[in-house]
């Protein structure tokens, strides 16, 4: 099966996101799906920082060669047709989420790893179930050919990953008039700076008064 399995019923939004459709084998039949992913690594001295990045309605458990690594929406032991105790948003689960593996670090191993999951959705008649899974690392003594921008503070320890672009920054905002009243316009200004905006940037203002 190709990475970016599930199944939809009422809308489209996973259409683009759907890679293997399982929907005659899993819809009103079963809350669980089994995903077993590889993942080949050479040399694990020229890796660091594992991270499992994960796309998901409704829960998961992972396990790498066999080792229990994370879960979300879940509930007591899992048996062969668990369903997640509760239903995301679809707008939530589309949203990646990414777990520290470093403290696995042991389990890895040269050759082929095997990354497992158990995928939920809520009920078997629920009308969406997706999962998209990827294991992301830092390659060691890699060479940065550009600047970067360090997003999350990280003193005292190793740099996080870096982001080339850092997005608009929003300076100087100011309303006028300062105190307005009932039926008043209030015209609100700012600065805004980006080295690369890609799309227009829409300020909201609340003002407390």
């Amino acid at each position: 099966a190709t990475n970016g399995i599930g199944y939809q019923t009422s809308s489209q939004t996973l259409s683009n996101l759907i890679k293997t459709d399982i929907r005659a084998d899993a819809y009103q039949k079963n809350s669980t799906v089994y995903l077993r992913v590889p993942i080949v690594i050479d040399n694990l001295d020229d890796f660091s920082r594992w991270r499992l990045r994960m796309t998901y309605i409704d829960g998961f458990e992972a396990w790498l060669n066999g080792e229990f690594v994370a879960a979300r929406n879940t509930q007591g032991p899992l048996s062969w047709n668990s369903a997640a105790p509760a239903a995301r948003l679809e707008a939530d689960g589309l949203i990646p989420e990414e777990l520290q593996l470093d403290f696995f670090n042991p389990v890895w191993k040269k050759g082929t790893n095997i990354l497992a999951i158990q995928l939920m959705n809520s009920s078997p008649a629920r009308d969406s179930l997706f999962g998209w899974a990827a294991v992301v690392a830092r390659a060691q003594n890699a060479r940065v050919e550009s600047s970067l921008y360090f997003a999350k503070p990280t003193p005292g320890k190793p740099n996080g990953d870096g982001v080339a672009s850092l997005g608009p920054i929003i300076t100087d905002v100011a309303h006028s008039p300062n105190a307005p009243g009932d039926n008043d316009n209030v015209l609100v200004r700012s600065e805004e700076h980006t080295s690369e905006l890609q799309s227009p940037c829409n300020l909201v203002c609340r003002l407390l008064l």
